[in-house]
């Protein structure tokens, strides 16, 4: 099934001469240019955290196709990511005994 979807792409200069691409579904009338590169500043932390993880846990590419399975396959990396991160978090790294100290 196709869903009809509506979208607009912003393009502004940044501070270097580079052009920065934006695409979004905010109306023009409610969203100007400048308020779009405003919201975009302040979520470029996390969408550089979610790419990170994307990243770290696998969700680049899904061996399921039914949305079902992709769903599945979502929860258990994030389980599975969440159990080493609680495992991980537990173990203490003593530092070695060093000739001089600090």
């Amino acid at each position: 099934m196709f869903y009809p979807i509506s979208f607009r792409v912003v393009r502004f200069v940044l501070p270097n001469g580079a052009y920065e691409t934006v695409v979004t579904n905010l109306s023009a009338a409610d969203f100007p240019p400048d308020e779009i590169k405003s919201i975009y500043s302040m979520r470029w932390g996390i969408e550089t955290s979610f790419r990170a993880l994307k990243y770290t846990v696998g969700l680049m590419n899904f061996h399921a196709k039914k949305q079902e399975s992709i769903t599945q396959e979502i929860f258990a990396r994030m389980i599975m990511y969440n159990f080493a991160e609680m495992i991980t978090s537990h173990v203490v790294i003593s530092q070695m005994d060093t000739r001089y100290p600090y």
